[in-house]
């Protein structure tokens, strides 16, 4: 925890709504936060690289 106290994440104010199998799903889309996906194929180290520096600095990368 930082001096400033936690940091709260930044939400949208109204639900994203989907159907999964007939039911309806909702959740809060996050506003400080994005997810990149390759389509289908794994992305090359320059492609990553560029990738990266389109992001803000001090940006948290994480891979899954």
């Amino acid at each position: 925890m930082s001096k400033e106290g936690p940091i709260e994440p930044r939400i949208a104010q109204q639900p994203i709504y989907w159907y999964e199998r007939g039911v309806k799903k909702q959740a809060w889309m996050a506003l400080d936060e994005i997810a990149v996906f390759s389509a289908g194929e794994k992305i090359t180290k320059f492609d990553r690289e560029v990738l990266i520096q389109q992001l803000p600095q001090g940006a948290e990368i994480m891979e899954s």
